[in-house]
């Protein structure tokens, strides 16, 4: 069986699709409501949808609640990615002294759903900022990218399961989050950015995560910048309660783990096209 655990409030709708999806297709699996439940003893693999609780569980899990934690930690998953690769993350940073004089988006240490960003283009500003409530127990800011995209890529071990690019309501706005407008179109596989790929396989790797949905966007110059991960990604039901093709693709991996027991990362050779860097469990789909 697969078992899904979830924080409360955070992934029903992405949990429902995928069970519904697995035992359609014989495959037994359970979402779980929140991680203070017994695990069910028939449980072959646990799937930690974005909760870190503990539960005492011997059989394989995906996403340890420590590699959960560190995305979570925006500011400082943000100083991970800035000190070990650069150029995958917008130039970021995380006391006054470090402000090169660029306009910049300034973050709260933890945030979400485009919230508490604030767009600032002097040092006073800055100064003044870091000083409100929502940003004195930690900050980052960094470098306001003119983005003409925006993807959420699904990486599971070391390879892609699927790619939404975002439509804003607004593309003018700082944050292109779908918790304030817009939406999620699954990209066709014959367009995936293989720069966005990348900058997304680079990130997931530093997150110890098994799987995650990678934030990229792209600048005019189509460079690519890794923005967050989510240990959660959003993958809801279509508008008539039906199951999303997101939720398909991730339940198709998770039972191609579950089937082999094994969740090594599967290497990727070269950023040639999307046969290159896609799940194996997807390819013939």
């Amino acid at each position: 069986m697969i078992t899904f655990l979830r924080r409360p409030k955070l992934g029903r709708g992405s949990v429902r699709g995928m069970t519904s999806f697995l035992n359609g297709i014989g495959v037994p699996s359970k979402g779980v409501l929140h991680d203070r439940q017994t695990v069910p003893p028939e449980t072959s693999l646990l799937v930690r949808w974005g909760c870190v609780g503990q539960s005492h569980f011997e059989g394989l899990t995906l996403n340890p609640a420590n590699s959960i934690h560190r995305v979570n930690d925006k500011l400082g998953f943000r100083v991970l990615c800035r000190d070990s690769a650069p150029s995958i993350v917008p130039f970021t940073i995380v006391i006054p002294q470090e402000w090169n004089g660029m306009r910049m988006i300034v973050r709260p240490k933890t945030h979400a759903q485009g919230r508490n960003l604030k767009v600032i283009s002097t040092l006073e500003e800055l100064l003044q900022v870091t000083n409100e409530p929502a940003f004195r127990s930690g900050w980052y800011a960094s470098e306001l990218i003119d983005k003409v995209a925006e993807y959420r890529v699904y990486v599971i071990q070391g390879r892609v399961a699927t790619i939404a690019e975002k439509t804003p309501a607004d593309p003018s706005a700082i944050a292109w989050n779908v918790a304030q407008g817009g939406r999620f179109d699954v990209l066709p596989r014959g367009r995936w950015p293989m720069n966005v790929v990348e900058v997304a396989v680079k990130s997931w790797a530093l997150s110890g995560l098994d799987f995650g949905g990678v934030d990229v966007i792209v600048d005019r110059d189509g460079k690519a910048y890794q923005i967050e991960i989510n240990s959660a990604p959003s993958l809801p039901l279509l508008s008539d309660g039906s199951i999303s093709y997101r939720q398909k693709c991730m339940a198709t991996v998770f039972n191609y783990i579950r089937q082999r027991m094994d969740k090594t990362v599967i290497p990727i050779e070269e950023y040639s096209g999307w046969r290159s860097v896609i799940h194996p469990a997807l390819m013939e789909e």
